[in-house]
């Protein structure tokens, strides 16, 4: 049995157009407006100095986090961080003040104890 070269199927005609080119997808950057959300960083870092020291670190690392979840958009964790950082400033200030007021009181009081005039 002999095959012909006649029934071998053809290959099929050339493409007549140009292959289509790759084209390349951007992805959808959705970026969120969190210039109104406020980090409170000023706020902290004067607890930092007036707030007893280790109390003072709390506001101030929400502060920083906050500022960090602003610059990658995210709006959810910035407000948190945000809320977090207002309420802890708001009891160290109240905390410093309230410390500060009893140490000036009690420092003439204990200097006069020591040294009787």
């Amino acid at each position: 049995m002999s095959v012909e070269k006649d029934s071998l199927p053809s290959p099929p005609p050339p493409y007549p157009y140009p292959y289509p080119s790759a084209t390349s997808v951007q992805p959808l950057l959705i970026t969120v407006d969190t210039s109104y959300i406020n980090d409170y960083l000023p706020w902290s870092i004067v607890n930092l100095l007036c707030g007893w020291g280790f109390f003072g670190i709390i506001p101030l690392v929400f502060s920083i986090i906050c500022r960090n979840d602003k610059s990658v958009n995210n709006l959810s964790g910035a407000q948190t961080m945000s809320k977090l950082a207002l309420v802890f400033n708001i009891l160290i200030t109240i905390g410093g003040i309230i410390g500060w007021a009893i140490f000036i009181i009690l420092i003439p009081h204990y200097i006069s104890t020591l040294h009787p005039f």
